[in-house]
């Protein structure tokens, strides 16, 4: 980062809504978790400077000082056009800025941050993932942007999707702004169900009935053949605790001794028994071969997708950027979440952010940036199918609308987004935690844990980890 002398922020917020144009994008293809090459991009060229007022008055108005900031963002296939074009229109309606954007895989994003303050090479502002706010928070990588938010009175904290922020926060702190809001999605295959005589799951949701003994019927009852001819019913909860966590709150259990409290917790407890039962449902749908199995995903081009889209798969798991890969000619259907055995549709979000890096010179100048793309520049990635709105505001609006395939609802989205209830916790330790989670799990689906074990035995090294 470079920053020279500046002004303060009164220069920003005056036209930036009239100002940002929405510009059309295609839906790219890849995998949601497909990254792009680190890059460095060349800074957008500044617009062009207006010609010079005839008044001498203004003629002689001092010009804001020239600033460079810094952005490091995950590099991410998806997102690179619309990154762009946030740096293209920041700087239009900001010519004395120079912004930088620089990209790197998102399994080095972590490490790279973590030693950004002793390294003395750190950006104004950087992407940040619930996976390691709390840990980027500890360590003083990022500031708390709770007393900026209150300061500015064109962000709109309150229309930011319930419990987004609060993602991102840690000790009660807000250290991100979103950038990313994905709630669970149940995509379906609509002529396998019809020939099935199953009633649509959005048509279940509408009337109340759309809950987890619904989903578990059909699948069952869509899973059938065998080898190269074989249909699964759904697709595997992925093993990630942060996704499976669903199923263990979902049958009545807690992962940690504080559920609900954005603090570090003392204890991981889902190894009572209805954290057993919500895990021994996600091992069954494997062992019972109503999902496909990784290996066979792998074989087949396309893998899930793929298998989906060919009407192998009746039921696939996702959020938002799927649907958006999925062809407009594809005779899919949408649904939010389900009712679970505890009576709750309570749904997962992951919130991806922007924040604001706490080595910045100049933190009104990178509060700036932070608020702009939150609340205008992520409307490019809304455009791109990467998010649903992560403004309420934004939901009914004509970027959204215009970003839906054919095939998709608006309505599920809206409704997907009411029942963002509650956000998972990620401590410091989750990263490792969700390690040994994951290779546990793996045991269990192969018979040779039961779930019980599994979980006995993620619970004495979690334990472990978060008293370190």
């Amino acid at each position: 980062m470079k920053l020279k002398s500046f002004s303060r922020r009164n220069f920003l917020r005056a036209g930036a809504v009239a100002g940002v144009g929405v510009v059309g994008l295609a839906a790219l293809a890849g995998c949601g978790e497909e990254e792009a090459p680190a890059t460095q991009a060349t800074a957008a060229p500044a617009a062009t400077k207006a010609a010079e007022p005839a008044a001498t008055a203004m003629a002689e108005k001092p010009k804001p000082a020239q600033i460079e900031l810094e952005w490091w963002h995950q590099a991410l296939i998806q997102m690179d056009d619309a990154l762009k074009l946030i740096v293209k229109d920041y700087m239009g309606l900001n010519p004395h800025v120079t912004l930088t954007l620089n990209q790197f895989p998102f399994a080095d994003f972590a490490a790279k941050l973590l030693t950004s303050l002793a390294g003395g090479v750190a950006p104004d502002v950087n992407y940040v993932h619930p996976q390691f706010v709390v840990q980027m928070a500890a360590n003083g990588v990022i500031e708390p942007l709770d007393e900026y938010m209150k300061a500015d009175a064109g962000f709109a904290r309150d229309d930011f999707h319930s419990g987004s922020l609060e993602a991102m926060s840690y000790k009660g702190k807000a250290y991100t702004v979103p950038m990313f809001h994905g709630p669970w999605l149940y995509i379906y295959y609509k002529p396998l169900l019809e020939n099935a005589g199953l009633e649509l799951p959005w048509d279940l949701h509408q009337k109340g009935e759309w809950t987890i003994d619904a989903y578990q019927n059909m699948i069952e009852t869509l899973s059938t053949g065998e080898g190269d001819e074989r249909v699964w019913g759904g697709t595997e909860v992925p093993a990630a605790l942060k996704l499976q966590y669903l199923w263990i709150w979902g049958f009545g259990g807690k992962v940690w001794d504080n559920r609900g409290a954005f603090d570090d917790p003392n204890e991981f407890v889902a190894n009572s028994p209805e954290g057993v039962a919500g895990m021994q449902w996600a091992v069954d749908h494997v062992q019972q071969d109503l999902v496909p199995s990784r290996s066979y995903s792998k074989t087949f081009q396309g893998g899930n997708q793929g298998l989906f889209v060919s009407g192998r798969i009746g039921i696939y798991q996702s959020h938002r950027s799927f649907t958006t890969r999925i062809p407009a000619d594809t005779p899919a259907g949408v649904a939010p979440m389900f009712k679970m055995p505890n009576g709750d549709d309570q749904s997962r979000d992951a919130p991806e952010g922007i924040g604001m890096h706490s080595a910045t010179p100049d933190k009104d100048a990178a509060w700036d940036l932070v608020s702009y793309v939150g609340m205008e520049g992520v409307n490019h990635v809304i455009a791109a199918g990467v998010t649903a709105p992560t403004r309420k505001s934004q939901m009914s609006g004509e970027v959204f609308r215009n970003s839906i395939v054919a095939w998709d609802n608006i309505e599920v989205h809206i409704a997907a987004s009411k029942q963002l209830k509650e956000q998972f916790f990620q401590p410091v330790a989750y990263g490792e935690i969700n390690k040994i989670f994951q290779a546990n799990y793996d045991e269990a689906v192969l018979g040779r844990k039961t779930v019980q074990e599994f979980l006995d035995d993620v619970k004495v090294e979690a334990d472990r980890l978060l008293h370190e």
